[in-house]
């Protein structure tokens, strides 16, 4: 589920919060506690090192709805690499140092820090996770602070909302899907996808299309009482087959096979050296240029409407027939998505953590996925950790697995990425896992989906990886592993 954060966020170092439960719970009136842990993984996604000499985490303390706790005692504080120390000052601040001056500086390997055994308090809403970040991106006294604001929904005691997934992660062109989730009763849903919305409050199920264009789901889930409100949302991805492209200028080298071409204003294609030919275009209330030397022009069934179609030492060709609203130069070859590709992390880096550097011959997105294994019991803790990245310095990553919830139960989280990466480029995608208990290994799963005719192929030379690596789990006490 989304953690939202706030927009002035200015730390140098990038911050991924999570909670156990998923949404947090307030306590019950009748006097059962309701606990709950907060998970933060600290990732530097920049292509230098940060130093960082001090990390401050904080949330308010009291019975308000903006409150998290109002018992301090009993909060545990656990921290990963061991290189790091966390302190628990008491009344909602908690302190992460290094605990040696060379473990200040944080590239690609991060941090995650845990708070747990926190009792919620009764009052449903939404609460401030304050982060004061102490760094530079030189090792030069003195450093300055930085800030970040999250926001951590609080829900009613026994609310759920989850299991959010389509039917198909692909369909054809105008194809529909059909969406469905859990939820509890009592908070406002509403399901958005591109420029539209529509309330689901009253149903758990919902058929959307036709779809045109890969398309990113977001269902949101409201509760208000007594003027607070606690939001929360889940995503879902479906990508369509062949999709329709809107573009303000396309440009295409060498070669473009299309269906129909209707052009709705001016349109240079231009192919230099390559034949360009059309079988039935349309011009309608515009012009069509050809601007391809040392070749010919053909031209069939031609169609035109308030416009003309011209071409200029060179050929334009069109098998099917092509349609352009605006202008459109191409300059390059335009290909229909093929089928996916699932890719492997195989290279051992250290313990459980693999890795494995592609590079795609065609624009498309890397889908990973993490959840529990099929044969997991209720007994067994198991969690996942992926992160993807380019060597631009785009990353993503997920968690899933069994999570700890208390002395008798743990609860399944399944957690997916999606990485976009462009025709060329050089991406590495990194698994690592924790269990307990000889619990069995999470589910990780990768796929390649192109845009175009390609895939992706293992880098056999070494790379230098600049992009945050999702760190190693963190343990804390073996009594509650996972909360």
């Amino acid at each position: 589920m989304t953690v939202r954060a706030s927009a002035v966020n200015d730390t140098l170092l990038s911050y991924a919060i999570s909670t156990n439960p998923d949404p947090l719970q307030a306590s019950p009136l009748d006097g059962v506690v309701s606990y709950g842990a907060i998970t933060i993984v600290v990732s530097n996604g920049r292509q230098e090192p940060v130093y960082c000499d001090e990390i401050r985490f904080s949330f308010p303390e009291g019975t308000l709805a903006q409150d998290l706790t109002n018992e301090d005692a009993g909060i545990l504080a656990v921290i990963s690499p061991s290189s790091w120390d966390i302190a628990v000052l008491g009344g909602g601040l908690y302190s992460a140092t290094p605990s040696k001056p060379s473990a200040n500086e944080i590239t690609t390997s991060g941090l995650v820090a845990q708070i747990y055994n926190i009792a919620i308090n009764d009052e449903p809403g939404s609460v401030p996770l304050s982060v004061v970040e102490t760094s530079s991106t030189t090792n030069s006294k003195p450093f300055s602070d930085s800030y970040g604001q999250y926001t951590l929904p609080k829900f009613p005691y026994g609310f759920f909302f989850g299991n959010f997934a389509p039917s198909s992660p692909q369909v054809s062109n105008n194809g529909s899907v059909t969406l469905t989730w859990e939820a509890a009763d009592g908070a406002t849903y509403t399901l958005y996808w591109g420029a539209q919305s529509v309330d689901v409050t009253e149903v758990r199920t919902y058929t959307a299309g036709p779809l045109n264009s890969d398309t990113t789901f977001l269902l949101q889930a409201s509760y208000q009482l007594q003027g607070e409100t606690a939001v929360i949302s889940l995503t879902a991805t479906v990508n369509v087959s062949t999709p329709d492209l809107t573009v303000n200028t396309l440009n295409v080298n060498n070669t473009a096979t299309i269906g129909t071409l209707s052009v709705h204003g001016p349109a240079d294609l231009g192919a230099d050296g390559h034949g360009v030919n059309i079988g039935s275009p349309k011009a309608t209330g515009g012009v069509l240029t050809v601007l391809s030397s040392n070749s010919h022009t053909e031209i069939g069934d031609t169609y035109v409407t308030v416009g003309q179609i011209n071409a200029l030492w060179g050929t334009l060709q069109v098998i099917g027939s092509l349609e352009v609203h605006g202008s459109v130069q191409m300059q390059s070859a335009f290909i229909a998505m093929q089928p996916p590709q699932e890719l492997w992390a195989t290279k051992l880096i250290d313990g459980n953590h693999f890795e494995q550097d592609y590079v795609a011959s065609t624009d498309g997105f890397v889908i990973g996925s993490v959840s529990p294994n099929d044969n997991v019991t209720r007994n067994e803790v198991e969690v996942g950790f992926l992160g993807a990245w380019t060597k631009q310095g785009v990353s993503v990553s997920a968690t899933g697995g069994m999570f700890r919830v208390d002395d008798q139960n743990v609860v399944p989280i399944n957690s997916s990425l999606t990485l976009p990466v462009a025709r060329k480029e050089v991406f590495t995608i990194s698994q690592n896992y924790t269990v307990w208990n000889n619990a069995h290994l999470p589910s990780m799963r990768w796929w390649f989906i192109p845009l175009g005719n390609g895939t992706c192929e293992i880098v056999t030379t070494n790379i230098e990886n600049t992009a945050a690596v999702p760190p190693d789990a963190v343990t804390p006490d073996t009594k509650y592993p996972g909360r």
